[in-house]
């Protein structure tokens, strides 16, 4: 029934509902907790409560606002009986509890239903306790302990319930130190050396008895030792330290945060100590993208047989959807190079006709919003500042030792780990107590394009048809990635992508070089192409021999491909292609930096090697220097000086004709002849002398003049 329903006049007058709330009586002079501030209840002025507080202003009540804090569990009445304590509250009553309350209780509510009623008299009470005890088949009460239950029932059971029976042992007993206070000196001085780094109770408790003795020794004049306790002197007079459990119970008792805060610090606080909540995932795909690299616990071999080691893995991940967006797989240790590789997979359109295998799609196309990266440091350089500002995503840095900010792409590394690595050959186990329980672990067979083929495969379709749990319409319920792309990409609307040419200025990889008759040379590789020559041509361009300083150009290549570089044309503000040149252009087409880097390495290794007489040499470099200084004190020398010219002329002479190649002369014919564009002369090859490499084997030298790898004992 409304109040639409209700005759006028049939409430007396009384429209307003509060009218009609009854009157709830309160212990005048009591104590009541009003918002948690403690009030006492003086008396009751008309309709209101009048609640005076030393803390607060004068409070007036009505009955309504008295029941509607009661509700909210703002309103609580304390006895005014100061043996009385607060009662525990219900929430925290665990099941041992409860029982004995329930025991408690069996004991109060016939003491309460006597047909006398309430009543405190030992003739009336004892025999209705007996009875109860005989009834429940247990030992007798004492009568004062009843009494007791009486009071704390009567005093809270109308506000916690059977909560108020419940066993106060926590605040039984005396509280605070019964030490005096140069021993609680000594034992702060002993925890504040606790709380360094590394030091152990024992060491802390050493400060303890030098804090005592140093104080005895002070304070020696004003202290009389036949007045102390036996406990705190010993039998020369002086203070006694505290003993060494009183200090353990000290340390156990210690803030367990503010101990390991100093002796470990707010990383491992963090780790322990924290929680973190379950954010909603993103509405929309490359919203939110998290990255991190991966060292693989697999070696792999290159093309020619030889060991590189083991690869590094960078993936990017959308939280989104828990599809994987790009990765970058290379020898390259981590860097901003893989990085950038990553990146690169992540934007643009995956070619998966290298593996026929894979029939899911991978159609992760996009520019990111927001990145997430940890602090390592090919992440958080200026480099990734400065690729964030071109390509117009915002960089999150998490902060270190907190793995689970990025849990789920952290999960991703060991289901990889896990699900394909540790099935391969070669595969390392990523630990070495686990290694020495395989006897039988094969050693590397795949090679770097074999293995990426398996991880493609892995991730299309393995990780992304399979259901995870982190995905799913209520957090967690689960989902398949591929089934969530499918749902969000249909919202989703991709701005255009950047440029190739884009990534290749932010390789990192730059350097200034000049142009010379041979090309370009960049780590022992040269670069030509005929449009070298309109940079040459041009009047803007010097040459040493003008004025002694030739023009440096910038030039950028991709370190996952040497087979061409970039050169910036400053004077018309253009970009060259140069290729390597030709003999250099099978070699360097398919290999990167690092494995140019380690050709290098073994080949500069091997050079080292060679025997070389240092005392002939030195002997010659005197003679030399001798001959010098002979012609500048005697110049009537005139025979040793033509000897001399004779001897340099002839050396530059045949320099000059090792230079000098003969070709084939159709070769030659077809050169002149043809429509190609022309080519600078390939730079000489330096040949070895057979008995220099006499104790090598001269096949593997000749393998790598031709551009095939070096066998390496490159490891990780």
């Amino acid at each position: 029934m409304t109040d639409a329903s209700i005759p006028a006049g049939a409430l007396g007058g009384y429209r307003d509902a509060g009218d009609l709330t009854p009157k709830i009586e309160l212990p005048v002079s009591g104590r009541v907790m009003v918002d948690g501030v403690e009030h006492l209840v003086e008396r009751r002025l008309g309709d209101h409560w009048h609640l005076l507080s030393l803390e607060k202003d004068v409070l007036f009540l009505s009955d309504k606002d008295v029941a509607a804090k009661m509700a909210a569990g703002a309103f609580l009445v304390r006895h005014g009986d100061a043996r009385t304590r607060d009662a525990l509250s219900p929430l925290v009553v665990g099941e041992k509890a409860a029982i004995k309350n329930l025991k408690k209780y069996a004991y109060v509510r016939a003491c309460l239903d006597l047909p006398c009623g309430p009543t405190r008299s030992r003739p009336a009470l004892l025999p209705t306790i007996e009875a109860v005890a005989a009834q429940r088949g247990e030992k007798v009460p004492g009568f004062s302990t009843v009494l007791g239950w009486l009071d704390l029932y009567e005093a809270h059971g109308g506000t916690f319930g059977l909560a108020s029976l419940s066993d106060r042992d926590d605040v039984k007993g005396k509280t605070g130190s019964r030490l005096p206070a140069w021993a609680e000196e000594a034992i702060a001085a002993g925890l504040e050396e606790y709380k360094k780094p590394q030091t152990t109770i024992a060491a802390a408790y050493v400060k303890v008895k030098t804090a005592v003795a140093a104080f005895s020794k002070r304070e020696r004049g004003l202290i009389d030792g036949c007045d102390l306790y036996s406990d705190y002197r010993q039998e020369d007079g002086s203070l006694r330290p505290p003993c060494l459990r009183t200090f353990e119970r000290r340390v156990a008792d210690m803030d367990p945060i503010e101990r390991d805060l100093a002796r470990k610090g707010p990383a491992y606080v963090n780790q322990k100590y924290s929680t973190w909540q379950t954010l909603p995932l993103p509405d929309r795909p490359y919203e939110t993208v998290e990255v991190d690299h991966c060292t693989l616990d697999i070696r792999v071999m290159d093309d020619a047989g030889v060991v590189f080691g083991r690869p590094d893995l960078v993936v990017f991940r959308d939280r989104a959807t828990a599809m994987i967006l790009g990765y970058g797989l290379g020898f390259e240790a981590p860097s901003y190079a893989s990085f950038l590789q990553g990146l690169k997979s992540t934007y643009f359109p995956k070619d998966l006709s290298r593996f026929p295998a894979v029939t899911n799609p991978w159609p992760c196309v996009g520019r990111i919003e927001n990145l997430h990266v940890d602090n390592a440091l090919h992440f958080i350089g200026l480099n990734i500042r400065h690729a964030a500002n071109e390509m117009g995503f915002n960089v999150t840095i998490l902060p270190p030792k907190q793995p689970w900010l990025k849990g789920p792409l952290e999960r991703f590394f060991g289901s990889l780990n896990t699900g394909l690595v540790h099935s391969l050959p070669g595969a390392t186990l990523g630990d070495i107590k686990k290694r020495k329980e395989h006897e039988h672990l094969e050693g590397p067979t795949l090679t770097l394009e074999m293995f990426e083929a398996l991880l493609v495969f892995w991730i299309c379709q393995i990780y992304h048809a399979r259901i995870h749990g982190g995905l799913g319409f209520i957090r967690g319920a689960g989902d398949v990635p591929l089934e969530v792309w499918k749902d969000k990409v249909a919202k989703y609307r991709s701005p255009p992508l950047p440029s190739p040419e884009l990534f290749k200025s932010l390789a990192g990889d730059r350097a200034t070089r000049v142009i010379g008759r041979q090309g370009i040379e960049w780590d022992r590789i040269f670069y030509e192409s005929p449009e070298l020559t309109t940079v040459l041509a041009n009047p803007k361009h010097r040459t040493r021999s003008d004025d002694g300083h030739s023009t440096r150009y910038q030039v950028v290549r991709d370190p996952f491909d040497l087979g061409e570089i970039s050169l910036i044309d400053h004077h018309a503000n253009r970009v060259l292609k140069v290729p390597a040149a030709p003999a250099y252009r099978a070699y360097a087409a398919r290999t990167t930096l690092h494995r140019h880097k380690v050709h290098l390495a073994r080949s500069a290794e091997r050079m080292g090697k060679q025997r070389v007489n240092i005392d002939d040499l030195l002997l010659s470099e005197s003679m030399l220097q001798e001959t010098i200084n002979a012609i500048r004190t005697n110049p009537s020398q005139k025979k040793l000086r033509r000897g001399l010219a004779r001897y340099l002329d002839g050396n530059e002479l045949r320099h000059h004709r090792s230079d000098i190649a003969i070709g084939n002369p159709a070769a030659k014919e077809d050169r002149f002849l043809s429509a190609s564009k022309p080519v600078a002369p390939s730079p000489p090859v330096w040949e070895p002398s057979p008995a220099r490499f006499a104790e090598v084997h001269p096949e593997e030298d000749l393998d790598f003049l031709n551009g095939a790898p070096l066998e390496s004992s490159y490891d990780d």
